[in-house]
C-alpha cells in the first residue's frame, strides 16, 4: 500500500531551529520487511489509507497524531504533521495538538525576498 498511489502526501516538517526545517515523507506500508526499502517515516498500515474523496482516514488520522506526539517527546522538536495545503496538525513540545489550515510555508526572508528553505528532504528526526 503505498501513501502516492491514493493521489495523497501525508509528511511531517520538522521545526530544527527557528526558520530551519526539515520534511520526512510518511510510507505506509503492509509489512516490515518493504520499510527496507523506503526513505523516511514507514507506518505499518493493513486497511484503507483514505476515502473516495482522498482524504485520510480517521482512525489513520489520530494514529498518526499519537505517533507523532511520540516523535515530539523523543526528539524534544515541534513537528508539523501535514494532510493537505490546507489541512495540518502542529505537535507543540508540551504534546498539545493544533490543527491549522496553514502547513509551514518552508520559506525564509532573506535581503527582503522570502526564499525556499529546508535542511533536506527524507532526513531522520534528531539527525
Amino acid at each position: 500500500m503505498n501513501n502516492q498511489s491514493k493521489n495523497i502526501v501525508p509528511y511531517l516538517v520538522i521545526r530544527e531551529i527557528p526558520g530551519a526545517y526539515r520534511n520526512l515523507a510518511i510510507n505506509f506500508i503492509s509489512k516490515e520487511c518493504e520499510s527496507k526499502k523506503l526513505d523516511g517515516l514507514s507506518l505499518i498500515w493493513k486497511e484503507e489509507v483514505c476515502d473516495k474523496t482522498g482524504n485520510i482516514l480517521p482512525d489513520l488520522r489520530m494514529t498518526l497524531i499519537e505517533v507523532v506526539k511520540d516523535l515530539v517527546e523523543k526528539s524534544g522538536k515541534r513537528i508539523c504533521l501535514v494532510f493537505n495545503t490546507d489541512d495540518c496538525e502542529y505537535v507543540e513540545l508540551d504534546g498539545k495538538v493544533n490543527h491549522s489550515t496553514e502547513p509551514p510555508s518552508m520559506r525564509i526572508k532573506l535581503a527582503g525576498e522570502w526564499i525556499p528553505y529546508r535542511l533536506g528532504f527524507n532526513a531522520g528526526v534528531g539527525e
